[in-house]
């Protein structure tokens, strides 16, 4: 009877525990402790009549200036945009998935009718950047991890070729993440963080500037600074390997192929997620993309309905995305490469619009 009772109090302290944890949560939004806060907090300032969103990594959050592109869209008399640049640096596959599904479920976001999300390669949701055991309990790779995102991504590991060993070890990390935030653990005083603006200084330490562009020119890392520092010592090589890359693929000097079905699959299921709430997603390759992971993210654009893909990464197309002198590091656009990528990226857009279809998109 006594052990009876004692595991009835576990049963009632989990209980409590939970409740408590779920309370809280509703105290704070699920993002509340990276930079996208600030961002976020910024499109919600915003008025109402933000249709357009850009979402990926700092390739984005760096790449594309929303009132340079909605201008070049009514310049060439297109539909009427105002966008916002909504990109997470570091971003996770999952991460960004989480952020359309909630995209489609908020209110907040009832007039949103475009999306363009950047292709990531799978290593954004695989690789030891966001479930190797150094990472597994930092919060910026667990916040995100709904029972929705935690599948996803565990089926991204399982459709990828790694050894077992490694499949269970990441599989692992994922299920460890996912009950980290169910049950808000280590969360507590970035909760506080939060809730005091204790942290206010860092939230914008990428430098956003207007509709959540942030200028990599600006930027106050140490890293960003070592990057651009490296970057011009070499004499442009990064970007330069880069565009060597995209000259080959593009030209069609070797084939590319999908090497995950599964993540295909994800991807037109995000479409169809999309669809069900009268958004239209788009999924864009910009320039600079990691050499390793190009061959792969081509392959998956390939395979994407012509309706839902625009790319700016071509260099047979877009050589001066690639030239140095608009380039801050050989990853990020400066701003003047980045007008010019939002110039671009909206003339495709607007192509679109009035042509049914981006017809010979390779």
């Amino acid at each position: 009877m006594n052990v009876l009772k004692f595991f009835l109090k576990i049963a009632f302290l989990g209980l409590l525990v939970l409740g408590f944890n779920y309370l809280l949560r509703t105290y704070v939004p699920y993002f509340w402790h990276t930079e996208f806060l600030a961002n976020y907090e910024q499109l919600l300032a915003e008025d109402k009549s933000i249709n357009t969103l850009f979402l990926g990594s700092s390739r984005i959050a760096n790449g594309i200036v929303p009132e340079v592109f909605d201008e070049e869209v009514a310049k060439l008399s297109g539909p009427a945009i105002k966008s916002f640049n909504l990109a997470i640096p570091g971003v996770a596959n999952g991460e960004n998935y989480r952020l359309i599904h909630r995209i489609c479920q908020e209110k907040q976001f009832d007039n949103i009718r475009y999306i363009f999300l950047e292709i990531g390669s799978i290593n954004y949701s695989v690789g030891d950047q966001f479930c190797a055991d150094k990472v597994v309990n930092s919060a910026k790779t667990t916040y995100w991890l709904d029972q929705t995102a935690m599948q996803t991504s565990i089926q991204d590991i399982q459709s990828h070729p790694f050894d077992g060993k490694a499949k269970r070890r990441y599989t692992q990390n994922y299920l460890v993440g996912f009950i980290q935030n169910q049950f808000n653990a280590g969360y507590y005083e970035s909760f506080l963080d939060f809730y005091y603006k204790r942290d206010t200084n860092n939230f914008g330490k990428g430098t956003r500037e207007s509709r959540g562009y942030r200028n990599a020119e600006k930027s106050k890392t140490r890293l960003m600074r070592k990057n651009r520092k490296e970057y011009l010592e070499s004499n442009g090589a990064l970007s330069n390997e880069k565009a060597q890359t995209s000259r080959e693929i593009f030209s069609g000097k070797y084939n590319v192929n999908i090497k995950n079905q599964q993540h295909l699959d994800h991807l037109l299921n995000l479409i169809e997620v999309a669809k069900t709430n009268d958004l239209h997603l788009f999924f864009h390759i910009p320039p600079l993309i990691n050499r390793k992971h190009f061959p792969e993210i081509v392959a998956l654009y390939r395979k994407l309905p012509d309706a839902h893909k625009i790319q700016t990464s071509n260099i047979l197309e877009f050589p001066d995305l690639y030239e140095m002198d608009n380039i801050y590091d050989g990853t990020h656009l400066k701003e003047k490469g980045a007008v010019l990528a939002s110039q671009y990226l909206a003339q495709k857009f607007v192509h679109f619009k009035y042509n049914k279809g981006l017809v010979g998109e390779k």
